[in-house]
């Protein structure tokens, strides 16, 4: 017929290279966010959502040891990089009472007899210490660490760690 045809050469194609992503839109509270990537060969681009944040409560956990006739108290604030994200922490410290004084109630801040200590600053991983001096070295402890923060409705709420039974002489969980 006389058209003349040219060889062509047939390339495989190498699907996309997707860099890490750039968050384009923050996740809230309320709303998804969004998240774009683009090809690092061709330019083309893809977007992915990024689920609602969902708060949870912070938590706090309590540390015991003993050292030069006192015992020290750590309180560490779990997640402490991303709670300012969603509460505003209103304080922090510990409630302690001996162990015979509490008997079978639950050591709280409106524990009748119990001793609380407010600390001011915290550290940049949301940790805290005090350390008290015993009655004696045998005194058993009930201990916890707290913090305090707003919720969304503006009221304080208390998060307390578990209570450890301590003396100098020894921890008990």
């Amino acid at each position: 017929c006389g058209e003349i045809l040219t060889a062509q050469e047939v390339v495989a194609a190498t699907g996309h290279s997707w860099d890490n992503g750039v968050v384009t839109k923050e996740a809230t509270t309320e709303q998804e966010g969004i998240r774009t990537y683009t090809c690092t060969t061709c330019g083309a681009t893809k977007t992915e959502t990024i689920p609602v944040k969902t708060l949870s409560v912070p938590s706090v956990t309590l540390g015991v040891s003993q050292n030069n006739g006192k015992i020290r108290l750590t309180g560490n604030v779990t997640d402490y990089e991303n709670i300012d994200n969603y509460y505003e922490i209103t304080g922090h410290g510990f409630v302690y009472i001996t162990k015979s004084l509490l008997g079978s109630k639950i050591l709280t801040v409106n524990t009748t007899g119990r001793t609380k200590v407010n600390i001011n600053g915290i550290g940049s991983t949301g940790s805290y210490s005090y350390s008290m001096t015993p009655k004696t070295t045998s005194t058993i402890y009930a201990v916890r660490s707290f913090v305090t923060y707003k919720n969304s409705a503006g009221k304080t709420v208390y998060v307390y760690s578990n209570t450890i039974y301590t003396s100098y002489n020894g921890i008990n969980q």
